[in-house]
């Protein structure tokens, strides 16, 4: 290099770097007989390889580990004091990137095919099939995460790293859990008997955990022993009654074989003249009179 007949003007003019680095680097050869960087040169890397790995294990054994808690695990299991930037960095060495988890799993193929099948079964049915069918409203229902974000950190090329999702169940707000709101039940009062002694009625009723209902249509006696029967842990139940029905649905709800769990009634629909009979009819009859 010291031999080139071209000057260092020349030079850093063709590379784009200044004549100082080229009379440094030149003199670096002539002392070296090399232009590469010394071993040692630099800060020394904070950790010994095995605490990397410690770090990257402790990763992928829960992959909602924040940068925090690996710091705090590294101070307290592994003797090592770093910063939240040098463990992203670590993690990056291995190639592994931290993203949101989705909101929602992605659609199999079988889900699909499963969707549309249904769809090709139930487009015969007439209105008085569907009249049979418990329609909920959109409301919104609270069991697991609602709004936070959750981070997970994966390896950049894992390809069943989309299928994990966050648990939610109806994502929204203003209800909590255990909590059932419904417009309207479209159910005939001869059908009661029938789908309270179906298979797939008492399935459901014992793993029901519904425990608070809103009902915003007017109800009869036999929406209302459904609807018991349905949910047998009931503890509030608000529902709109008519004068005509008020008598045997109180009946019904205040007797000591019905709705154990009962502890608070709400009724619209009424004047507040019935007041008096409900108090008469809870006198009489010698029925609970703590619900309402």
């Amino acid at each position: 290099m010291n031999i080139c007949t071209i000057c260092t003007h020349e030079i850093s003019r063709r590379l784009h770097v200044s004549r100082r680095c080229i009379h440094q680097t030149i003199r670096k050869f002539d002392k070296f007989h090399t232009v590469a960087t010394k071993p040692g040169a630099g800060r020394p890397r904070k950790g010994t390889e095995r605490q990397r790995r410690l770090i990257k294990l402790q990763q992928l054994r829960d992959d909602t580990y924040s940068l925090t808690d690996l710091v705090r695990y590294s101070y307290t299991d592994l003797n090592l004091s770093i910063s939240r930037s040098t463990v992203s960095r670590i993690l990056r060495d291995f190639n592994m990137i931290s993203y949101i988890v989705p909101r929602k799993p992605r659609i199999t193929p079988v889900q699909r095919r499963n969707r549309v099948q249904w769809c090709y079964e139930h487009l015969s049915w007439s209105a008085t099939d569907w009249s049979n069918v418990i329609f909920s409203d959109e409301s919104n229902y609270e069991i697991f995460n609602r709004t936070n974000r959750i981070y997970i950190r994966r390896f950049r090329h894992d390809s069943t790293r989309f299928y994990r999702s966050q648990q939610r169940v109806h994502k929204g707000g203003g209800i909590p859990a255990h909590t059932l709101k419904l417009d309207c039940i479209s159910i005939h009062d001869r059908e009661y008997t029938s789908i309270e002694q179906s298979q797939s009625f008492q399935y459901a009723s014992k793993r029901n955990i519904i425990k608070n209902i809103i009902l915003n249509e007017t109800c009869t006696l036999e929406k209302v022993k459904i609807l018991v029967a349905l949910c047998p842990r009931l503890e509030d139940l608000n529902i709109e009654i008519d004068r005509k029905n008020l008598a045997s649905i109180i009946r019904f709800l205040l007797s000591q074989t019905n709705a154990h769990h009962l502890f608070f009634v709400c009724t619209s629909g009424i004047p507040k003249s019935c007041l008096e009979e409900i108090k008469t009819l809870i006198k009489l009859e010698k029925l609970h009179d703590c619900l309402f």
